[in-house]
């Protein structure tokens, strides 16, 4: 194959890429609905039972290490931690209890971040190959379109983002990526904020879709 097609059929591939990832993930979404045994109604109740005095803040369905579960993070008053809790979606038994505290989030945004520039450096000191060369074409001919990133590095960069931004600084938004589709979560004061928060995350490189549905405007 002549080295001129190679950037035509990479750039077909790339679109192609993208359609199907959103597709993916809202059928994802339906599907992991469907296999739930236990209401989200049911695991929050289960979930707040181990913080009588707290607020949830967002929560999720997913399917994590192999087990389809309800994700909380619970808010408690006056106090800047963050309860995650994990409820089984399929027997409703708690699975898993964390505290997030600001300064373990920041440790985690910091070893992400070094996690995704080592990688980084280590694809960048191979000798390059067939693939990485059509994946230079690829930008160029894209006209440098968004580089591949992982979840984790999006999650990580649109957190530091919304804490930088005076306007978002001040609410507690959960972040959450899943094939390079971000879900914000949490409660701001008004829809403006909102569309704001979604602004901002659609800035990142490499996000494909950001869906606001689960920020909650009000007090």
């Amino acid at each position: 194959m002549s080295r001129s097609k190679i950037p035509g059929i990479a750039v077909a591939l790339v679109f192609a890429f993208g359609t199907s990832v959103v597709g993916a993930a809202a059928e994802s979404q339906s599907k992991l609905m469907a296999e739930a045994k236990v209401s989200e109604a049911d695991a929050k109740a289960t979930a707040l039972a181990k913080v009588p005095s707290g607020t949830i803040s967002s929560s999720e369905l997913e399917r994590e290490h192999g087990k389809l579960i309800w994700s909380f993070d619970i808010a408690s008053k006056g106090s800047k931690n963050i309860t995650e809790i994990q409820v089984d979606a399929i027997s409703g038994k708690i699975v898993s209890t964390k505290m997030e505290t600001p300064r373990n989030e920041a440790k985690e945004a910091v070893a992400e971040t070094k996690e995704a520039a080592d990688a980084k450096a280590a694809t960048e000191a191979q000798t390059p190959t067939v693939a990485s060369k059509v994946e230079e074409n690829t930008e160029h001919a894209a006209q440098n379109t968004k580089r591949v990133v992982s979840d984790s590095w999006i999650t990580t960069k649109v957190k530091s983002s919304l804490l930088a931004d005076s306007i978002t600084k001040g609410f507690k938004i959960s972040v959450k990526t899943r094939h390079h589709v971000v879900r914000l979560t949490g409660t701001v004061d008004t829809q403006a904020s909102a569309d704001h928060a979604g602004d901002i995350a659609r800035q990142i490189k490499g996000v494909i879709s950001v869906d606001t549905s689960g920020l909650k405007t009000g007090g």
